[in-house]
């Protein structure tokens, strides 16, 4: 069963990124105080433009968790989200 908070989350996400670059968003883990969630995008773009849309709905990029395909995001206090934006190939 997928949550009312992971529901919200993929609608605020959708809110900031071209719909046609959205490969996917998959909810990879969820507790009571955290969620991780997997948003794959189209090789198209150059990945580093998303920082900034991301930024909009309250998520700080995290550079030293990320790599050149795969960008980490956070957002939260007292419920953390954690985004792990990939490229496809």
């Amino acid at each position: 069963m997928i949550s009312s908070k992971f529901e919200a989350e993929c609608h605020a996400i959708n809110t900031v990124l071209e719909k046609d670059e959205i490969l996917e968003i998959n909810l990879v883990h969820e507790t009571e105080t955290s969620m991780e969630i997997s948003v794959v995008v189209t090789p198209d773009e150059y990945i580093q433009a998303y920082v900034r849309p991301l930024a909009k709905i309250g998520y700080s990029f995290y550079s030293d968790d990320s790599t050149i395909l795969k960008l980490c995001f956070q957002k939260g206090d007292s419920f953390q989200y954690r985004l792990y934006l990939t490229q496809a190939n």
